[in-house]
């Protein structure tokens, strides 16, 4: 097998793999054989099929399984070998940019497109500035945390009417901007909505008291937390509940009342493992201690993004053109026949 590389410019190249019948014919051949020996053919008894009616049903399918295997171990090695920086992984050229024939196998000749990573000197003065935020766990935070951590093992019963610590599950419909039309094409989806999650006095006032069957129009700022929460409560991506600003038409099917578990033994139990937490100063600690293993999770994500986007910002690398549209036109060949690679 032979692999060389021809260098386009700074950030583009072509591996160019040519493939001897030595490279793969005792591979494919043995696998062919084992294929004799289990195959089963009208006139023939097992094991006794002709090779070259093998070879003609079961040839081609395995030697293409068997040249995917040796080119990517091959080119992997040649890679590591050769200390090739990539972006990514090399893309097989345009259809019809390879030679062999899969007929009468001989010599096959393959060629990739691969992405070179640009050299970047990073340089930094001495007043560069890069904030990781640390969010101070105060009582406040851990009183919430506790209040949420009791609701979602309490006790929960059925209810007529909406009241303190209910749960409402129903149907939301998405209405035209005059909250009065459905909107054609939009939202419709059931969901929950939980009173300890309505913060508008308004919203609260109209819902309190509400029993099955009742329709309410809320606006969906008002009876979630925030985008994350409205995205599971409407069934939709994240990115489009940031964005959801269309009323809401919410019917009530089931009204849910939430006793919050005692502060005690059982709980903690069911939280942290058993005799893990002993008495509601211990129970706060650990508390606190996940909340902030939380926060500072998150302040390391926030941090690293920042730190990249300002990074490659302050850089503006070059990138590697020709593997952009490879790519682009690659996804558009698997598109047009069915997604097969």
């Amino acid at each position: 097998m032979e692999i060389t590389q021809e260098t386009i410019d700074a950030l583009n190249g072509v591996l160019t793999v040519k493939v001897h019948p030595e490279d793969y014919k005792e591979r494919v051949d043995g696998i062919l054989e084992d294929y004799r020996k289990q195959v089963k053919m009208p006139g023939f008894r097992e094991g006794k099929v002709p090779i070259q009616l093998v070879r003609k049903q079961y040839g081609k399918a395995v030697l293409a399984d068997e040249l995917n295997k040796l080119l990517s171990e091959k080119m992997d090695g040649y890679i590591r070998e050769q200390k090739l920086r990539l972006l990514g992984q090399p893309i097989p050229a345009e259809e019809g940019d390879s030679d062999g024939n899969w007929d009468k196998p001989d010599i096959f000749t393959f060629r990739y497109d691969i992405g070179l990573s640009p050299k970047v000197d990073i340089k930094f003065g001495w007043f560069t500035k890069f904030v990781h935020h640390k969010v101070r766990i105060d009582d406040d935070l851990i009183n919430d945390q506790i209040e949420d951590l009791r609701r979602r093992y309490g006790k929960m019963s059925d209810r007529t009417e909406v009241e303190e610590n209910c749960l409402m599950v129903g149907e939301f419909v998405e209405l035209e901007s005059d909250g009065k039309e459905v909107k054609a094409g939009g939202v419709m989806h059931e969901g929950t909505i939980s009173m300890d999650s309505v913060k508008d006095k308004k919203t609260n006032k109209a819902l309190m008291g509400q029993s099955q069957g009742a329709e309410v129009v809320v606006k969906p700022s008002d009876v979630s937390r925030d985008s994350d929460d409205l995205a599971r409560m409407l069934g939709i991506e994240a990115k489009a509940a940031e964005d959801f600003k269309s009323p809401l038409r919410f019917t009530i099917k089931e009204v849910r009342h939430i006793e919050p578990a005692e502060l005690g033994e059982e709980l903690y139990d069911k939280l942290f493992g058993e005799d893990a937490v002993t008495d509601e100063e211990g129970f706060r600690e650990k508390v606190k201690e996940d909340l902030q293993r939380i926060f500072d999770r998150d302040g390391d994500r926030v941090f690293q993004r920042k730190f990249v986007e300002e990074v490659v910002d302050k850089l503006d690398p070059p990138s590697s053109r020709r593997i952009l549209e490879a790519l682009d036109s690659r996804g558009q060949r698997q598109a047009h026949h069915g997604g097969r690679n």
